[in-house]
């Protein structure tokens, strides 16, 4: 690689070739041994030859090693040829005043490196944009840059090395688009740039103790930075330089303006200036110096940086006081700045970077500014697509001499025309009733297909429903296509207490708009109200109260009239709060009682967008104000669902309606309610389920767990349905938990049309909850003589009674015993249970009042010993073959042989633990006798026209000796 030495470093040039030095290094050394030779014969003055001979002495000692490298060799040489050009240069007559300068910095006004990097011994650690080109006229200059997002944040340096110890100068030409981030430094030592994008000439002493100086310009987080003209002098005694330095420091000191910064960092500056100014004559000590110099320049640094940041304040401060359109969260923010400053607690790098953070000056910087002024408006800001906060164009800029940043600015193009937009800002918590007055100054530039004398057209400003005020009026710029005025707008304060403040834009010929300086100010207090609008008002609530409270009386059910409820929980504020306004009692009183009760039908619907519809659209609509509420952080409206349906996407957790604001749901009591919900999984695979329940206190329908379903919500959605009863009368709440991120739509609670659970005898198990149901129909046939039966709710012995007639029996299989089965007597029929009913009369179907309906159990059972009766709720059920089942045929039990029958619902088969071959048929005898319990012994055949059994429960046609059954009642005839 073709190398040039540079007195400095290695660097690579444009033009590159590649030469051979040969296997064993002789063509290098010779070189390295023909420098020494140099070096040995050059005359120099006897100071200078120290640093020579030291060169020299390194150099002989590499030449001589027989183990020497390739780069070994090269250094020698590189630092042979920087101490001859040391050597020459004279440095032992450098002063103060007659400063020696060498070629330090290879190529130092960038001319002979342009549009390409790194360049000569200068290196970057920003790595964005970086290259040399003609900024001003005919000078060059090395800079990094970058637009939009990306920031630079790094440095531009150049690096000497083997360079003699002593006191140097060095003197930088540096711009910076924010300047405020950016300083330039030598070693340790740096200074601020102090303007933006202006050139300014920084000059730096600083001493070299370890043969190394590195100087460079340091930007943090800007786009934009250049630095020309750059020189390192050798200036001689380090003594006088340090003396020189404290002399400078004082007198920069001395010479602040100091008025407005803090006290405190004023007195600091001046304290350690009475200290030092006496004495820094008489130092004669190295260290004397540095401890002068490290005491005064950061307590003149931190005046200067204060002095700096005054200015931002000052611009903060004049903002502030030209508009007030702006939240009271971003105020408490921006006014930050200000406190931190009075209470000097800035850093110095934060006292200087303080226009840039708060202000910014790089095109769509990211500064305190944009949110501050944006912080009421409908845009976001770091929205910048074309409607945004601009804080980068200055005085002249984009062709508007008069209008200055930061500003509101809606651009698309110069030659474009804007497209129809409102923007508008909002404030809440304001008097109903109020009237206020916007002002805001406003510039229009119209297209430049338009004749530039032609005056702006269709934009207006606007207070709420005030009058649309023409802002197109402004006057021209000098000979401009821009035409700026100041405007005012009227209007009240509605009900919702809201101040909104718009600028219309339709129908335009202009193609950039800025506003800037809006503030508002009440004009007329609202008008109190008269007592008699008052009492008015509190007659309406009385009125309409009693609709909400409907649940108490029956009548009404609130959950149906969303328009009457928010009018009432409105008027209920206004009495509350605002009764000092006439526009709130007047217009509260107007929406309540012209407001439409709807009263509680069949079919009615208890919840309010039940599927999510209202909201969407808006990332920060508030799910409670349509009713609902959520346990967990965070949920989001959708409107992506299958089917093109909205819905709601819940994190894990629960959401809930009937206790948020007026949306209660005041079911009534003892009634019959349909249920419906879908709800799907926010990913394919995520398995999530859902448990439901609609409680008052703990009536109504407790928790049910819903089997998960895996499927992502935008390929389809589980549908649930069930009915559920209600229990005493009270507001309702229904929780919806999800486990997993779920999406859920689709929910609906309406009262049924039937209030009767039904059980098909030819169908499944109705989908319901368990509770206390005011009727239950089961459309099953009994016949008179045996049944077996299974029911999900129990029966008492006088309901079985009222039923099956007085002589009803009802057993439970007990035990198995030599191909017989014993049941065991009982009163009652248990929920769930299978039995053996022995009804007296035939019944056709089972209709039954407040009736306590169990979860059914799937296949309910009943076990004995070495036996057990088995039921089903299923409208059909298989029962195998040869599996030691039997079923109850004509009075009999038989065994299911061959094939496998069927059974219908509420009905129950036996099995039997049998060792060996099962038997056909089987006996069964029905287990009620005691000897103690005889009712009566009788000697005749009369019976007064009873029905009379036998203890098997087969029905006879007169009394026989031994036991019989008559009207429920044991006789004994001899």
């Amino acid at each position: 690689m073709n190398k040039e030495k540079n007195g400095t470093n290695w660097h690579t040039i444009a033009t590159k070739s590649l030469l051979f030095y040969g296997d064993d290094l002789t063509t290098i050394k010779s070189e390295l041994n023909s420098e020494i030779n140099t070096a040995t014969g050059l005359s120099v003055d006897a100071s200078e030859q120290t640093y020579l001979n030291s060169a020299i002495d390194a150099a002989e000692t590499v030449y001589a090693s027989s183990t020497v490298t390739f780069d070994e060799i090269d250094a020698a040489i590189t630092t042979l040829k920087i101490a001859e050009k040391y050597a020459k240069g004279g440095f032992s007559s450098a002063t103060l005043s007659t400063p020696v300068l060498t070629d330090f910095v290879v190529n130092g006004d960038f001319a002979s490196f342009t549009n390409d990097w790194p360049n000569g011994g200068w290196y970057t650690t920003a790595g964005v944009g970086n290259h040399g080109q003609m900024t001003e006229a005919d000078k060059f200059a090395w800079e990094n840059y970058s637009w939009g997002n990306e920031k630079l944040s790094g440095k531009m340096y150049y690096r000497m090395t083997e360079i003699p110890n002593g006191a140097y100068s060095v003197s930088i030409d540096g711009f910076s688009r924010t300047a405020a981030s950016t300083y330039i430094y030598a070693n340790k030592e740096r200074v601020y740039l102090t303007s933006s994008e202006t050139y300014e000439t920084v000059v730096i002493p600083v001493i070299v103790k370890n043969n190394m100086l590195e100087i460079g310009e340091y930007s943090g987080k800007i786009d934009w930075m250049k630095i020309m003209n750059v020189k390192v002098s050798y200036t001689g005694d380090p003594l006088a330089s340090y003396k020189n330095t404290i002399k400078n420091l004082i007198e920069t000191g001395e010479g602040l303006d100091v008025t407005g910064i803090p006290a405190s960092v004023a007195s600091a500056m001046t304290s350690v200036i009475d200290t030092y100014k006496p004495v820094y004559t008489s130092y004669t000590e190295e260290d004397e110096c540095t401890a002068a110099i490290s005491a005064l320049q950061p307590a003149i640094e931190k005046a200067q940086a204060y002095i700096k940041a005054k200015s931002t304040i000052d611009k903060i401060n004049t903002l502030l006081s030209n508009t007030n359109l702006y939240t009271s969260s971003a105020y408490t923010t921006f006014y930050t700045y200000v406190s931190k400053f009075t209470n000097a607690e800035y850093t110095v790098e934060e006292a200087n970077s303080l226009e840039g953070v708060v202000f910014g000056t790089g095109w769509r910087t990211t500064a305190a500014i944009d949110d501050f002024l944006i912080s009421a408006w409908d845009v976001n800001a770091r929205d910048w697509s074309t409607y945004h906060v601009n804080t980068w164009s200055t005085t002249g800029d984009s062709g508007n001499p008069n209008f200055v940043t930061p500003c509101i600015e809606y651009w698309i193009g110069d030659a474009e025309t804007l497209g129809d937009k409102v923007m508008t800002a909002t404030l809440p918590d304001f008097v109903p009733g109020a009237e206020y007055k916007v002002t805001a100054t406003i510039c229009l530039g119209v297209n430049t297909g338009v004749d530039a004398s032609t005056s702006p057209t269709g934009v207006t400003l606007q207070l709420n429903e005030g009058d649309a005020v023409s802002v197109c009026t402004g006057s021209r710029i000098a000979e401009t296509r821009f035409y700026e005025g100041t405007f005012e707008a009227n209007g009240m304060i509605g009900l919702d207490g809201k101040l909104n403040v718009k600028i219309n834009v339709a129908g335009t010929n202009a193609s950039w708009i800025t506003f800037r300086n809006v503030s508002y100010e009440m004009t007329a207090d609202a008008a109190a109200p008269t007592s008699e609008e008052i009492a008015a008002l509190n007659s309406a609530i009385s009125a309409a109260e009693k609709y909400s409270l409907g649940f108490e009386t029956g009548e009404y059910a609130p959950y149906n009239n969303v328009e009457g409820l928010t009018a009432l929980a409105t008027a209920q504020d206004v009495i509350a709060n605002h009764t000092d306004s006439k526009l709130s009692v007047t217009s509260a009183t107007t929406a309540l009682t012209s407001a439409t009760w709807n009263a509680n039908a069949t079919e009615v619907e208890c919840v309010y967008n039940g599927n999510f519809a209202l909201g969407q659209g808006s990332a920060a609509a508030n799910i409670q104000q349509y009713g609902w509420t959520r346990t967990n952080a965070w949920g989001q409206f959708r409107n992506d669902l299958s089917g093109s349906t909205t819905g709601y996407y819940n994190q894990p957790g629960s959401l809930q309606y009937g206790n948020a604001g007026v949306y209660t749901m005041p079911l009534k009591a003892n009634t019959v309610y349909n249920l419906t919900f879908q709800y799907a999984s926010w990913e394919d695979g995520s398995n999530n389920g859902m448990t439901v329940s609609v409680l008052n206190a703990e009536d109504g329908m407790a928790a049910m767990a819903f089997d998960a379903y895996a499927t992502k919500y935008t390929n389809g959605l589980t549908t649930q349905s069930l009915v559920f009863v209600t229990g005493a009368t009270g507001n309702y709440v229904l929780t919806l938990a999800n486990g997993g991120n779920t999406v859920i739509t689709g929910v609906s609670i309406t009262k049924a049309a039937s209030q009767t659970l039904e059980f098909a005898d030819n169908d499944a198990l109705p989908s319901y909850a368990p509770g206390t149901y005011p009727s239950v129909k089961v459309a099953r046939s009994i016949k008179a003589g045996k049944n077996t039966l299974v029911l999900p709710f129990s029966m008492t012995e006088e309901l079985v009674k009222a039923t099956f007639g007085n002589n009803a029996k009802v057993y439970t299989v007990s035990k198995y015993d030599n191909d017989n089965i014993t049941f065991a007597s009982q009163t009652t029929i248990n929920a769930n249970e299978p039995c053996i009913l022995v009804s007296e009369e035939a019944v056709s179907e089972l209709n039954l009042t407040n009736v306590a309906v169990a979860a059914a159990t799937a296949n309910p059972t009943k076990e004995g010993t070495s036996v057990k009766m088995i039921g089903s709720y299923a409208a059909s059920t298989e029962i195998a073959a040869d599996a030691n089942n039997y079923v109850v045929s004509g009075n009999e039990l038989w065994l299911v042989e061959g094939s496998a029958v069927t059974m219908k619902g509420t009905r129950a088969y036996i099995q039997i633990e049998v060792s060996g071959t099962a038997p056909s048929r089987l006996t069964w005898s029905f287990d009620e006798v005691d000897a103690t319990a005889i009712d009566e012994i009788v000697n005749g055949q009369s019976v007064n026209g009873q029905s009379i059994y036998n203890l098997n429960g087969q029905q006879l046609n007169s009394l026989q000796r031994g036991i019989n059954i008559v009207g429920g009642k044991k006789v004994f005839v001899k």
